[in-house]
């Protein structure tokens, strides 16, 4: 009994070790799933400059549409002189009113800046009336000889408003060119041109930037991206952030701001294809069964025979001549036995030895009915010798 009782302790003293040490080797740890960047991520290239000018006290707006700048709608953006503006597209179309309207605001005080974006060599925007009334352009340090992946992309180095040697990356294979007699209040070049230019406009500044795409969500942490974010916007009590986005098919613009013009061109053009429907007649069937005048020749001929009580001569006439092609074909054949040409007929058409004599050699009497399905199967069977 003791014996027992002894076995059962040390059985219990080893579970208990056997569980302290595996519990005592299990290593927990969190997981980490990377999710991607979240949709409000994705549909917002800017929000990480929005959230940054947030937390320094600038109240920042992103909008999508260049029109409605100084616009009459209701929903209209007009600016005050102490806020700032961020255009980061170029290449967005800008009507003559816009292009007129913002170097007002400028001359008044307000803050502007605007991207200088060049795509695929070109050196004008034609589309950008601001630009084009600045005299704004760009300068290729590449030509169309050379990939760009080839060209050594170099920061641009400036200073921050406390005289600190900042370094952001501005594009570099192309620099912003400007006339002349332009009154510029600041800028940041090198041998080859200028990659950043600030120009006085009335009491109002206007900033040209090879690009505004440094402070979207994937560069504003690079360099001193966001450095140089915050040293021009730090005083400004709202900014507005314009990326506009791809306009949508003509089409369907027109479909949804003028649909009754869309009804009109389409009622439009179904009178249009009735009256010419109308004009050439009915429409023609695709799907008519055709005859030959053969064909038709030979129903004649039938009905004729039938009428006048002598179908028996015409069965006779294309039967015989059946059989003289059979005979001129196969000489084997000629005054060969009936089931001998019934066999032979059967192996040419594929039909069956009791269909070939009805059609050969029955000499029953016969409806109209029958007489016309004789007289075509009879005319298929020649066709097929």
């Amino acid at each position: 009994m003791k014996t027992e009782k002894l076995q059962q302790l040390i059985l219990l003293l080893l579970t208990l070790i056997v569980g302290i040490y595996i519990v005592a080797s299990v290593e927990f740890y969190d997981e980490t799933k990377d999710m991607g960047e979240s949709k409000e991520v994705r549909q917002q290239p800017y929000l990480a400059s929005k959230l940054l000018l947030d937390r320094m006290g600038v109240a920042t707006t992103i909008e999508y549409d260049y029109r409605r700048l100084f616009s009459d709608t209701p929903d209209a953006v007009i600016p005050q002189l102490d806020e700032a503006i961020i255009l980061v597209d170029a290449n967005a179309a800008i009507s003559q009113r816009l292009g007129e309207e913002l170097l007002s605001w400028v001359e008044g005080g307000g803050y502007l800046i605007t991207a200088v974006n060049a795509e695929a060599f070109q050196d004008s925007f034609r589309a950008n009336a601001l630009l084009e009334k600045l005299g704004v352009g760009v300068h290729w340090l590449v030509d169309d000889q050379l990939a760009l992946s080839k060209f050594d992309q170099k920061e641009s180095i400036l200073n921050d408003p406390n005289s600190h040697k900042i370094e952001v990356g501005l594009e570099s294979s192309y620099r912003i060119t400007l006339p002349e007699d332009s009154d510029i209040f600041y800028t940041v070049s090198n041998e080859d041109g200028y990659t950043l230019i600030q120009l006085e406009h009335g009491e109002g500044l206007i900033t040209f930037v090879t690009e505004t795409f440094i402070w979207n969500n994937q560069q504003l942490a690079q360099h001193d991206n966001a450095i140089l974010l915050v040293s021009f916007l730090e005083n400004m009590s709202h900014v507005y952030v314009f990326n506009p986005k791809e306009q949508a098919h003509w089409f369907i613009l027109l479909y949804h701001y003028a649909a009754e013009f869309v009804w009109l061109v389409a009622l439009l053009i179904a009178i249009s294809l009735w009256q010419l429907a109308s004009r050439f007649g009915p429409t023609m069937s695709l799907f008519e069964t055709t005859q030959s005048y053969f064909t038709q020749h030979i129903k004649v001929a039938g009905d004729y025979y039938w009428q006048q009580g002598n179908q028996h001569l015409l069965l006779a006439e294309v039967r015989n001549h059946i059989l003289l092609i059979v005979g001129n074909k196969w000489p084997g054949a000629k005054g060969a036995e009936t089931q001998n040409i019934i066999q032979l007929l059967q192996e040419l058409s594929g039909w069956s030895p009791d269909t070939i004599n009805k059609l050969m050699f029955a000499d029953n009497t016969l409806n109209q009915s029958q007489f016309t399905q004789c007289m075509k199967g009879l005319q298929q069977l020649r066709k097929m010798l």
